[in-house]
């Protein structure tokens, strides 16, 4: 495959774009790459130069803020995203939540084999659903023109960031593959689809408002580094055995604790 616009987004935090751009300079052969799109959510001169600075190819891109999406989300993801596939210029756009990135070299590879019988190829969001996430979508530009929108129902039924993707393009007669989650990490922790991208799951959301950062739990920030700082997917027994003592002495402890001051206030 080539001619390859590939867009994520930085939001907030810069470790994970600066995971993104190596992993794809790492597993991507720079002839398949026509232009790398990297919107700014925050929205500032300091962060447009640092994520310049990552890379020569990358172009960034910085919106307006969506106040409207913001009174709803906390975020006006979708809103970027709609503008920023109508920038691309590559026959194909690939997109990743800033959290999502290859881990192997042959994952473009798996995907021109995948096209072969297919159109598009988006994440599911989990098994047992037709919806799709963006945290891994690459579809053809002349999608763009169907069109597809990633707020689509987001004002109406709080439907999240284009989860109804797959919807549109499969009402355009698009032949859509959706690829499965599978567990990361041993199961303890974030997704892998098509056997070599990676997705960890509300990974920047740490520097959002009150809704975003109550999802960034402390199993969260432990799998963070271990992506982060080892670029690592699956647990050791060591690190499996620590995970489960540290878990155990915060919760298990925790709902302990809950159930004797339940048991004291029931007998008052």
């Amino acid at each position: 495959m080539i001619d390859l616009t590939l867009i994520t987004t930085h939001f907030c935090d810069f470790s994970w774009i600066k995971v993104w751009i190596e992993q794809i300079c790492k597993t991507t052969e720079k002839s398949a790459i026509r232009e790398i799109l990297i919107i700014d959510q925050d929205r500032l001169e300091i962060s447009r130069k640092k994520i310049q600075g990552l890379e020569p190819r990358i172009r960034v891109l910085q919106y307006p803020k969506s106040e409207a999406h913001f009174a709803i989300m906390e975020h006006d993801h979708p809103a970027v995203l709609n503008a920023a596939v109508l920038e691309a210029q590559g026959k194909y756009i690939c997109i990743f939540d800033s959290d999502a990135h290859p881990v192997s070299s042959n994952w473009l590879n798996k995907c021109d084999h995948l096209l072969q019988n297919y159109d598009a190829i988006l994440a599911k969001e989990i098994s047992g659903t037709n919806l799709s996430h963006p945290c891994f979508m690459l579809f053809k530009h002349e999608h763009t023109q169907i069109p597809l929108t990633f707020d689509d129902k987001t004002f109406t039924e709080g439907m999240d960031t284009g989860r109804l993707i797959a919807s549109q393009l499969k009402n355009a007669n698009q032949r859509v593959y959706l690829a499965e989650p599978t567990p990361a990490f041993s199961g303890y922790w974030g997704s892998i689809y098509i056997e070599s991208i990676y997705h960890h799951g509300q990974g920047s959301f740490h520097g959002g408002g009150p809704r975003l950062t109550a999802q960034t739990n402390w199993a969260n920030k432990y799998f963070r580094k271990r992506v982060i700082n080892n670029r690592t997917y699956t647990l050791s027994f060591f690190r499996k055995v620590q995970y489960s003592i540290i878990m155990f002495l915060l919760y298990g402890m925790k709902r302990r604790f809950i159930k004797l001051i339940e048991s004291f206030l029931g007998h008052r």
